[in-house]
């Protein structure tokens, strides 16, 4: 009975030490688990920061790109309504909005299969300059902001692109005196006759010529049209000129 009682306690015993040593291994392999998935951790981490700092200097390098090309850009021929103004001269009128909403709404010139909208324009700085340059609007004409209007017996200017956003002044060469311009302030028409067409240097003008440039945008004593664009649209001249028509009204 001794010996059978005995036995039982050495199987029970020899039961324990497994499960002990079972207990043991299932312990050593969640070390040797956390050891393993902490050293890919720290891999994983290493690799993400790499992708991270690369990707950082490749899009420093591509918004160096896009700063350069965009230097680049505006060192090209640009259209612009000049002359300019400096600063000083718009100072007291700096909170006008570039670009807002014109008594005249419409401007019409059958001729040369013109019919836009009209948007009044003011001016902004030019970043590379610093001086204030007029606004050139897109997809509309510009009316100059303190031109006059229609039936104020003075000067009223526009102007607008000859070449892209629209290109509405693209034909602004073929016309010629005798064509008619109308204005629409609302639904009231105002019809004029185009009476001169001139171009003027925009790039290294003379004093003289400066004068006779900003004359363009003053007021004058009887009532015109005045309609500014950049010219010629192409080739090695581009923009190096303005191309102004006159019109004043039909009699």
């Amino acid at each position: 009975m001794q010996n059978a009682q005995t036995v039982e306690q050495q199987i029970r015993q020899s039961r324990r030490r497994a499960l002990m040593n079972g207990a043991m291994l299932s312990s050593n392999w969640h070390i040797r688990l956390r050891h393993h998935v902490s050293s890919y951790m720290g891999v994983t981490v290493l690799l993400v920061t790499g992708i991270y700092v690369v990707a950082q200097v490749a899009l420093m390098r591509v918004t160096a790109v896009d700063e350069i090309t965009s230097a680049a850009a505006i060192s090209q021929p640009v259209e612009r309504i000049l002359p300019s103004i400096t600063t000083t001269d718009a100072f007291n009128m700096q909170l006008v909005p570039p670009i807002s909403a014109s008594p005249i709404t419409r401007l019409s010139v059958p001729s040369i299969e013109l019919d836009a909208p009209v948007l009044m324009v003011s001016w902004m700085q030019n970043p590379v300059t610093a001086m204030q340059e007029w606004t050139v609007a897109r997809y509309a004409v510009g009316h100059h902001y303190q031109s006059g209007l229609p039936g104020d017996g003075t000067n009223i200017v526009f102007s607008s692109h000859v070449a892209g956003y629209g290109k509405l002044f693209a034909n602004l060469d073929k016309l010629l005196p005798g064509a008619n311009i109308t204005l629409y302030k609302g639904d009231v028409e105002y019809t004029y006759t185009v009476t001169a067409q001139k171009l003027i240097p925009a790039e290294g003008p003379t004093p003289a010529e400066q004068i006779a440039n900003l004359k363009l945008l003053e007021p004058t004593p009887h009532e015109q049209l005045t309609l500014i664009t950049c010219w010629p649209a192409f080739g090695p001249d581009k923009f190096s000129q303005r191309l102004v028509v006159i019109a004043e009204p039909t009699k």
